[in-house]
């Protein structure tokens, strides 16, 4: 499913936060499996609501014309995707 929603979602810096988080995710699922039964899912679910209520943010302040390419930077689009 995120594979999906990260191939569906026209804003890079958040697919690229849900490659990152996958990969962490593997990380421990491999190294801690014990740690990942029982904290994965939780931190999952969390880490998907803040993804969306981050792009929810993003575009209410890119229709107030405050968004980042108005207002700030670009610092956190890799290698200047944005």
């Amino acid at each position: 499913m995120a594979i999906g929603v990260g191939l569906t979602t026209p804003n890079i810096p958040l697919a690229w936060a849900m490659v990152n988080g996958a990969v962490a995710a593997w990380l421990v699922r491999k190294y801690k499996p014990d740690l990942f039964h029982q904290y994965g899912y939780p931190f999952a679910a969390g880490f998907s609501a803040g993804e969306a209520i981050s792009g929810i943010v993003n575009a209410c302040l890119t229709l107030a014309n405050i968004g980042g390419t108005e207002v700030g930077s670009t610092i956190g689009c890799p290698w200047g995707s944005c």
